[in-house]
């Protein structure tokens, strides 16, 4: 519980931090414009693909499985897994490894659809009923997350206890933005299940949860670009021979 208490403040802190004085930096400010841009450019689309006769391709929906907004997610996965993997080749800290090896995992899943194909296995084996209004497929999904998560938070919790100071204040403003996507990811999609049916909720509640955790990880991905430029300039100069 002390953990969880000081942690809070310590990632707002240093998030507040990052906006006021490291966004002026002319390296990491053109890279939120063009990441976040491109996020509610896909959610207009997203709308305009409902609502009016305009982009009626379905890769314009941000719910659809390997559309256009889950390509773009995928490519921040990416960017954020060689990133950390950079800045872990430079301070060598647990804490990075292991955010890295947690975008590479949320990668796969995302492109497999892991938790999808488990939690239907979970259904069929359980046997879970519907109940409030969600089907039985979404407690499997949640059965799933639920077991896989508390190995990574194991994992993430071991990793921050041999991690330094400042590698520790990275963790905690990750851990806020990925705190962050699992309300996008399992809150509003459960509101978004609920009206499935109505023509005007569901592409909206579609949007908030897919936009959401796009800007979130749009957020990530320009931290740990952050996090990458600082610890290149953090290294020392070599010493001439």
């Amino acid at each position: 519980m002390m953990a969880s208490t000081t942690l809070a403040p310590g990632a707002l802190s240093r998030a507040a931090h990052f906006v006021r004085r490291e966004l002026r930096d002319s390296r990491i400010l053109p890279f939120l414009l063009l990441l976040i841009g491109t996020d509610l450019l896909l959610c207009s689309l997203h709308l305009l693909h409902y609502f009016t006769n305009r982009f009626n391709h379905p890769n314009w929906n941000l719910t659809r499985e390997k559309g256009t907004g889950e390509y773009f997610q995928y490519l921040k996965y990416l960017w954020c897994c060689w990133m950390l993997l950079t800045v872990f080749s430079r301070r060598r800290e647990a804490s990075d490894v292991a955010w890295a090896g947690l975008m590479a995992y949320l990668l796969l899943d995302d492109y497999k659809g892991m938790h999808e194909k488990t939690g239907r296995l979970i259904v069929e084996r359980v046997g879970f009923e519907p109940w409030l209004g969600l089907r039985g497929q979404e407690f499997g999904e949640l059965s799933y997350v639920l077991l896989v998560g508390s190995v990574i938070a194991l994992v993430l919790v071991a990793s921050y206890r041999y991690s330094g100071r400042r590698a520790r204040a990275d963790f905690a403003v990750l851990g806020a933005l990925m705190f962050g996507m699992l309300v996008a990811a399992v809150g509003v999609d459960t509101l978004h299940i609920l009206v499935l049916k109505d023509r005007i909720l569901e592409p909206v509640l579609g949007m908030l949860e897919d936009g959401g955790e796009m800007i979130i990880l749009s957020l990530m991905t320009v931290y740990c670009f952050h996090m990458a430029l600082r610890s290149r300039d953090d290294r020392p100069e070599p010493i001439p021979g």
